[in-house]
């Protein structure tokens, strides 16, 4: 019998580790809730929970529910995240407890300069004074949303929410595509002439947009700013 070949990744990166995190933590979580009598606890998902949609629609509602691979480990976060608000759910639903639940965008703001994240790597660029280099045409159209405003959103739907309702957070002055982003990053400080640049020439040219193309991730915030939230 051989010896089987690990690949060794750090606990918080590996796909284990993170999805165990989401039903762990939560579980953790909603069990103190439950113990300390609280009046309200807050479920933070993800907008990955609505996979892959083909909806004909410019953005996401809360209602929308897309295709996750559930055997693939790369849905680690993904899976993890829907089993979290279903765990909520039952939660309420067997022990009565108050829970709300918020569905963030892209969520950008300080950071270090290490961060792998596509948005910090371009702030990172900036603060280095290098040219931002994709290695994609950039088309991806998302719902991106600044820190402060995804945590007074949070408390918003914390005070103010429904029992186990979703709630998208996402500020539709910031949606843009990662092309977008890095442009604006690298219009923010003109006089270091920082410039956008293609590690693939065909790529500068922006792809029309298909039937085919799934909806974007862009994020309906209707239903959070009813409740009286604005970014």
């Amino acid at each position: 019998i051989g010896h089987r070949q690990e690949t060794h990744y750090p606990l918080e990166r590996g796909p284990v580790g993170t999805i165990s995190a989401n039903l762990s933590g939560t579980e953790n979580a909603l069990n103190f809730a439950k113990a300390s009598g609280s009046e309200a606890s807050l479920i933070v998902s993800s907008l990955k929970v609505y996979g892959t949609l083909h909806t004909g629609k410019p953005y996401i509602e809360e209602d929308d529910n897309g295709y996750v691979d559930f055997t693939s480990y790369k849905n680690c976060y993904a899976i993890g995240k829907r089993a979290a608000e279903t765990l909520a759910a039952s939660y309420s639903k067997q022990y009565e407890m108050n829970i709300r639940i918020v569905r963030p965008s892209y969520i950008f703001g300080a950071s270090r300069l290490d961060d792998d994240r596509v948005w910090a790597q371009f702030i990172a660029n900036i603060v280095r004074g290098q040219d931002i280099l994709l290695k994609s045409n950039g088309a991806t159209n998302r719902s991106f949303c600044y820190v402060t405003d995804t945590v007074t959103a949070m408390l918003h739907v914390l005070l103010d929410g429904e029992n186990c309702v979703p709630y998208n957070i996402s500020n539709e002055a910031s949606n843009t595509t990662i092309r977008g982003f890095a442009q604006a990053a690298c219009e923010v400080f003109p006089e270091r002439n920082m410039k956008l640049a293609f590690a693939n020439p065909e790529d500068e040219i922006m792809p029309e947009p298909s039937e085919d193309d799934p909806t974007p991730e862009i994020m309906d915030n209707k239903r959070i700013r009813s409740i009286g939230w604005e970014p």
